[in-house]
């Protein structure tokens, strides 16, 4: 894996989108995200239609970000849980 594709097992990908955000990637950013997607924001669901309209609002968001100066997101630890019957193959 090189880094740009999103891991396949739950927990790494959180730890692959964190890594994301932390490095103010916005291209690993938008690969996290399918299109189009809902974000929710100020108890708002947006609809971000197509690759632009997700540009503008992560892109947004890290610009935020630099102008309130260093940030660093990070996760607790991630319990997985299996809710259900086992999934039928």
């Amino acid at each position: 894996m090189d880094g740009r594709e999103p891991p396949d097992d739950p927990v790494d990908f959180l730890g692959w989108y964190r890594d994301g955000w932390n490095a103010l990637d916005l291209d690993r950013i938008l690969d996290a995200y399918a299109t189009p997607c809902f974000v929710a924001k100020g108890g708002r669901v947006l609809h971000l239609r197509d690759h632009a309209a997700k540009a503008r609002h992560f892109g947004d968001l890290l610009a935020g970000n630099r102008g309130q100066g260093p940030h660093r997101w990070d996760l607790s630890d991630v319990d997985w849980w299996v809710v259900g019957d086992v999934v039928h193959e």
